[in-house]
């Protein structure tokens, strides 16, 4: 599904959005230019299984993660 990320003001610009998995691996990436890029972001996570995430939001000097948790939903 699709989520949003929604990044505090800050004066550092946010350069990248990793979402990693429980073993650490990084299963989506984007990054971003400096300055060009607002505080809210659409990821879309469909093909990726249920389970626990990690969103990790990277600035020049400092990170900030945020652990999510991936549902299937049946209609």
């Amino acid at each position: 599904g699709i989520f949003t990320v929604e990044m505090p003001h800050t004066t550092e610009t946010f350069r990248e959005i990793q979402v990693i998995d429980l073993v650490g691996k990084i299963i989506f990436s984007r990054f971003y230019s400096p300055g060009t890029s607002s505080g809210v972001q659409s990821i879309d996570l469909g093909n990726i299984p249920p389970g626990k995430y990690f969103v990790r939001v990277l600035y020049p000097r400092q990170a900030c993660v945020k652990g999510i948790l991936i549902r299937k939903v049946t209609k």
